[in-house]
């Protein structure tokens, strides 16, 4: 565990435990189609946390994409990421729109106030877009709408 948790002396407090599964379930070489899993537990107090929601372009949403969204603690360097060292993960999902088009859409909850970067993948977080990360800031008790790419 990282951190401290602080409970008011004749109060109460409300937390969230959440388990990123894509960071959770190893896929080991030489054991397909077998899995490890690992759990990776985050742990937020509620009153510190946002989220994030918003709409991926269509245009990079390819044939045969398994679309997911990857979050970056902001560091302020521009490098490129890499999604094992990711925050959290979210499955982007296929919707449609009131004109019968395809959407593909995003939310990611439970996030500490603060700024992020947020990035797009088609495969397991390999390949990332943008590769250094759309920025994105979260606010407490809001939920901020950032687009991709």
């Amino acid at each position: 565990m990282h951190g401290n948790i602080i409970v008011p002396q004749g109060g109460a407090a409300d937390f969230t435990a959440e388990i990123d599964l894509m960071k959770s379930v190893a896929h080991p070489a030489g054991l397909d189609p077998d899995r490890i899993f690992r759990p990776t537990i985050r742990l937020v107090n509620n009153v510190e946390v946002g989220g994030l929601t918003g709409l991926v372009d269509d245009t990079i949403v390819i044939e045969g994409c398994e679309p997911s969204v990857f979050i970056f603690e902001d560091d302020g360097m521009d490098a490129a990421l890499d999604a094992a060292n990711s925050l959290t993960s979210a499955i982007v999902n296929e919707q449609m729109n009131d004109m019968g088009m395809t959407e593909y859409h995003y939310t990611i909850g439970f996030l500490l106030g603060g700024d992020y970067e947020i990035a797009f993948s088609c495969d397991d977080g390999m390949n990332l877009n943008p590769a250094n990360g759309k920025p994105a800031t979260v606010v407490a008790g809001e939920v901020a709408n950032v687009g991709l790419p």
